[in-house]
């Protein structure tokens, strides 16, 4: 949220996550305004604002997105909760669009080693409280 705020004050929109059901289990983006915007828990018990058609964008729109991840490595793989919604979000649209520059949130210490898998859609960068990488 803090990030959310800094944006706001900063005269830009801020969207949060969402699973969407169409595709099945990828995520699409709700704008969000503190206060304001009303919020539902998902299945995970993670909130997330309500669905409404007008403040809905696609994946591809938004300049950055911060993923969480478990870990994260210097070539830009990232290990996520597993479930694979950031991949499945992004996986078509990587060939396409030069944005959004997906951008890993982590602690210097989640810095690991990993094998990748094909299906994993690598980050552009990921900030600690020690770093900032740019990848390719």
């Amino acid at each position: 949220m803090p990030i959310c705020h800094l944006a706001l004050k900063l005269g830009k929109e801020c969207y949060l996550p969402a699973i969407s059901n169409k595709p099945a289990e990828a995520m699409e983006f709700r704008r969000y305004v503190p206060g304001e915007t009303p919020m539902r828990q998902n299945h995970y018990g993670i909130l997330e604002p309500i669905y409404n058609p007008r403040h809905t964008i696609l994946p591809w729109m938004p300049d950055i997105v911060f993923l969480p991840l478990v870990g994260f490595d210097t070539t830009g793989n990232r290990i996520g909760m597993g479930k694979g919604y950031y991949d499945r979000t992004f996986a078509n649209i990587r060939n396409r669009w030069r944005k959004p520059a997906l951008t890993g949130l982590a602690h210097s210490f989640q810095q690991t080693r990993i094998d990748p898998q094909p299906w994993d859609i690598p980050l552009h960068k990921v900030a600690t409280e020690k770093t900032f990488f740019t990848f390719r």
